[in-house]
């Protein structure tokens, strides 16, 4: 499985072929979806200001390009970051552009995160972004978290935490199959121009792209706050638009006004949905401290 979900990433940080259509891609959905759930300032600037009064030492684990511990550390959110990844080229990747980008106190290793030891009282803060939904043994990366950051460190997760393996409910399928139907067809393309007939993931398919794909998801909260103390959790969604916009995210032009009024629609018909209790939230934004 490791070698198999290494060879995976590596390849997708040569295409980015699933960051190019995925749904969290697109800064304007974010700015006029995600962030405005944090106060209307971007994820970074939020945890920055709330938790990084002084600069600290940081890891994180599942880093690949380290896209979001680059922008940590140009905002002077931490002074240092080590970040660790199975996916060499991803890692390789990361280094030209940080070292582009003029940052310094990066370091990025490779590693598997199932299995990792970081030692007692390293750091300051342990990070997942968009990684630790792939880990198979999600016991040992929060003991091993735990364990890892100093008194009154913090541990702070951006993550997928909805069914594992992407088995959607009845529910959940029927809504996003509706909202598919109705989108217009130039809104519904597939990176080679496909119609795409469906949205709704096979999670026998989704385990032979990728065997460590949201292996143990749905299992990411329930275990976190058996080893730690939540102290902000924002959920932001994902349960209809997930699927339904990943894989043709990159047709919306947002120069278009009636592709922006179909996003609109979108958003509007998943907060409805998670008002009224149909369908949660498949996306989730924690800081927590370990329970001493």
């Amino acid at each position: 499985m490791t070698a198999q979900t290494a060879q995976c990433w590596n390849q997708e940080a040569l295409t980015h072929d699933t960051a190019r259509s995925n749904w969290l891609c697109s800064s304007r959905l974010l700015w006029d979806y995600v962030f405005p759930l944090f106060g209307g300032i971007d994820w970074y600037t939020w945890f920055q200001r709330k938790y990084c009064q002084s600069p600290r030492k940081s890891v994180s684990l599942g880093c690949g390009e380290a896209a979001a511990e680059r922008q940590f550390l140009s905002m002077g959110a931490f002074e240092t970051c080590v970040g660790y990844d199975l996916a060499e080229t991803a890692l390789q990747i990361g280094r030209v552009k940080a070292a582009r980008e003029g940052i310094a106190g990066l370091r990025l290793l490779i590693g598997d995160i199932n299995s990792i030891a970081l030692g007692d009282d390293q750091y300051d803060l342990v990070i997942g972004w968009m990684a630790w939904h792939h880990v198979a043994d999600l016991e040992q990366i929060y003991d091993e978290a735990c364990r890892a950051l100093k008194p009154g460190g913090l541990l702070l997760l951006n993550e997928y935490v909805g069914p594992a393996r992407f088995a959607c409910t009845p529910t959940q399928s029927a809504l996003m199959e509706e909202w598919l139907a109705r989108l217009p067809v130039e809104l519904k393309l597939d990176l080679a121009g496909r119609v795409r007939a469906n949205c709704t993931p096979t999670p026998a398919i989704v385990a032979a792209i990728d065997p460590s794909e949201a292996i143990r998801s749905d299992e990411i909260v329930p275990l976190l706050e058996d080893r730690f103390t939540v102290l902000d959790r924002i959920d932001y969604g994902g349960a209809l638009l997930h699927h339904l916009l990943s894989g043709s995210m990159q047709c919306f032009d947002f120069g278009n006004a009636e592709h922006c009024r179909w996003l609109h629609r979108l958003y509007a018909a998943e907060r409805e949905a998670m008002a009224a209790g149909i369908i949660g939230s498949d996306f989730t934004f924690i800081v927590a401290e370990p329970k001493r």
